[in-house]
């Protein structure tokens, strides 16, 4: 992510961010507030090479996923993964919600994600997946109802259709 604001020199953060953070930001570079319940935080102190720690990072996600060897056309029951994730301080939590199964990963030493450290670092993986437990209770009981992803379903191109 490449941030220009006038005024701050240029520097390389090596920090996590997310793009969630850009509007609290922009908002603090031209002198404003943002709302205390915006999801993301203002990476002005960050930029200006002051103390700063981020907090988790959150991410749901949908996927489906296909064979390379069938066409698109030819899927008779494409399987859908759904992931809850929780990025903080370099680590990177998913856990699967259909297999209840968890992966962590060292981003720092793996940015690719290759080799999955939950059960060799049980203290990280329980800080996380506890984070991650209370940001999912929040997010189920705040869902609306007609939120659920599971009225819809992948068309054979990929496209999100309406389930009827």
């Amino acid at each position: 992510m490449i941030i220009h604001v006038p005024g701050l020199p240029p520097r390389t953060i090596k920090d996590y961010v997310s793009t969630i953070d850009l509007g609290p930001t922009m908002l603090n570079a031209v002198g404003l507030d943002y709302p205390k319940e915006c999801a993301g935080v203002s990476l002005l102190s960050l930029m200006r090479g002051l103390p700063f720690t981020h907090p988790p990072v959150y991410a749901e996600q949908t996927t489906q996923e296909v064979s390379p060897f069938v066409r698109p056309e030819q899927y008779v029951s494409p399987e859908q993964k759904k992931y809850m994730i929780i990025t903080q301080d370099g680590f990177k939590l998913i856990y699967n919600r259909d297999c209840y199964t968890f992966e962590l990963f060292d981003l720092k030493k793996d940015p690719s994600e290759i080799r999955n450290i939950y059960d060799l670092q049980p203290e990280k993986a329980a800080e996380l997946r506890n984070r991650l437990g209370r940001f999912t209770d929040v997010v189920s009981v705040s869902r609306p109802w007609d939120a659920d992803e599971s009225q819809y379903f992948f068309g054979p191109t990929g496209e999100v259709r309406e389930a009827k």
